[in-house]
């Protein structure tokens, strides 16, 4: 058994992609060992539940989640191990607040990836999580697919089990 993991799904407003992952990842973990968290780096959705697309994805798959939406802030790099990122803008912004903050960069360095980062070898995917807001159903259902197949690498990888 591994020692005990906290991770932090990031995105841009924090209603679509990240509380996705988190939870699908809380879902697949199953235990309250491990800490799983979603923010976003902008703060347009903040206290508000995750989009009704998501929701109705995550339904569908026998996933609930009860996720309010906040902002990144600069505990969550001491508080978490990973800060796991969407896209290239995502990791920019990521990096850039953190930098403004005063975190070092070793540290931003070694916590913050991309969530395509545990793609399997294949590549299926790519490593760019897209943001499905501006789409429709096929596009959170892809979210889903994309989000559940990162995640069981992201277990498998990390040997989070």
């Amino acid at each position: 058994m591994s020692e005990s993991k906290s991770i932090l799904f990031v995105c841009l407003g924090n209603i679509c992609r990240s509380p996705m992952a988190e939870a699908i990842l809380a879902n697949t973990l199953k235990s309250t060992r491990h800490v799983v968290d979603s923010c976003g780096t902008a703060s347009y959705h903040r206290g508000e539940s995750p989009d009704s697309r998501t929701v109705s994805t995550l339904t569908k798959y026998g996933i609930k989640t009860g996720h309010k939406a906040r902002q990144l802030k600069k505990s969550d790099f001491e508080k978490f191990d990973y800060l796991i990122c969407m896209d290239e803008n995502n990791l920019r912004n990521i990096r850039d607040m953190g930098k403004r903050w005063g975190v070092e960069q070793n540290t931003i360095a070694i916590k913050v990836k991309m969530f395509g980062h545990w793609r399997p070898e294949n590549g299926a995917f790519g490593e760019v999580v897209e943001d499905p807001y501006y789409g429709d159903i096929t596009d959170f259902k892809r979210c889903y697919d994309q989000c559940n197949l990162f995640c069981k690498e992201f277990v498998t990888q990390e040997n989070l089990l």
